[in-house]
């Protein structure tokens, strides 16, 4: 459930009434890059060392592997971090597989992004990289290709879309880079089961 910060009010009302009663608060931004954006963008090139990899379902653990890592956080107990992992592995289906660019070192996947396309535009759906291997192009490389495979998918010439936890600057600042941004502040409210 997504609360739009636009409305303070109302806002603080829901998300303390949904924190008191078990929901989990994640602060994000919306952000937006318009779809000439392309025209403007040098081409990224892929990190030395890697290759872009194609996923079938003999690889979900490993994509799974690194959306675990990169989105976990120091204050999840071993219980939360196995319910990420199921939770991520019920979303791997062939469709969204076939929707991922991956990157892989060594014949390790290091990196993912996870594409989309809505009546709203292209987004992206998820990205993450191993924490190891931040600051090494591979985000900006995946970003690049989701948007070069968006801008054929989308012919109405909407913006490409994403969103980003608010805390994650270095993400931010690729996003940025990249000609990104904000274009909404919300909290992302998420039942977790079975929580204390």
């Amino acid at each position: 459930m997504d609360v739009d910060e636009g409305m303070p009010s109302h806002s603080m009302y829901y998300l303390g009434l949904l924190a008191s009663l078990g929901w989990e608060l994640t602060s994000k931004q919306r952000m937006e890059a318009p779809y000439d954006v392309w025209d403007r963008l040098a081409k990224a090139p892929l990190p030395g060392g890697c290759c872009e990899s194609s996923l079938d379902a003999s690889r979900v653990e490993e994509v799974v592997h690194v959306l675990c890592e990169a989105y976990r956080r120091p204050e999840w107990d071993e219980q939360r971090r196995e319910e990420e992992r199921r939770s991520w592995t019920k979303t791997m289906d062939p469709e969204v597989l076939g929707t991922t660019v991956a990157v892989e070192r060594q014949g390790r996947i290091i990196g993912v992004c996870l594409r989309g396309v809505s009546s709203l535009g292209p987004g992206i759906v998820e990205m993450a990289v191993l924490p190891e291997e931040h600051r090494r192009g591979v985000g900006r490389y995946l970003l690049y290709r989701a948007m070069e495979s968006g801008r054929t998918a989308n012919v109405q010439g909407k913006p490409y879309r994403l969103s980003v936890d608010r805390d994650n600057l270095g993400a931010i600042a690729l996003y940025a880079a990249m000609g990104y941004r904000r274009s909404q502040v919300l909290t992302v409210a998420r039942w977790v089961k079975d929580r204390p």
